[in-house]
């Protein structure tokens, strides 16, 4: 067991498509700016899931509570657990609302996402990258997805 692990607050877990056959560049490079982001914010622990250390349906498709199960075992002493998909590319600003939210006690956030046009040479971990330009340039998801 995982349990002796010692973890950040805030655990941020996801399950990325590469590589696999469908996995394209541009996924690639999706995958790869969403690892680098996340895992760099500081009281963040990042995880990916690995689909064959739990369940999934018959498309392959791992059920999110035992991914959050797997993810409390790991991590038994983190003060949260977020599930994201492998291509959201989040802000310090999400763990500053965290904790916020955090001293009103237990609670379940539910968000939606700005989806942004990307391309293969966009590299958000580089200094020169300008993630408030490219987020404006964005437009929000639907309201019942």
């Amino acid at each position: 067991s995982a349990r002796n692990n010692t973890c950040h607050p805030h655990v941020i877990f996801t399950t990325f498509m590469c590589p696999s056959p469908a996995c394209t560049p541009l996924r690639q490079r999706i995958e790869s700016n969403t690892r680098q982001v996340w895992s760099s914010m500081d009281r963040v622990e990042f995880k990916d899931v690995m689909t064959s250390s739990v369940n999934t349906n018959l498309y392959g498709m791992p059920y999110i509570g035992d991914m959050f199960t797997h993810m409390m075992d790991a991590c038994p002493d983190a003060r949260t657990y977020t599930y994201i998909n492998g291509d959201i590319i989040g802000t310090h600003g999400f763990i500053e609302t965290i904790d916020a939210v955090l001293k009103i006690g237990e609670f379940l956030m539910v968000g939606r996402r700005t989806n942004v046009p990307w391309l293969e040479t966009y590299d958000s971990t580089h200094e020169d990258f300008d993630f408030e330009a490219h987020f404006n340039r964005g437009e929000l998801f639907l309201p019942n997805a």
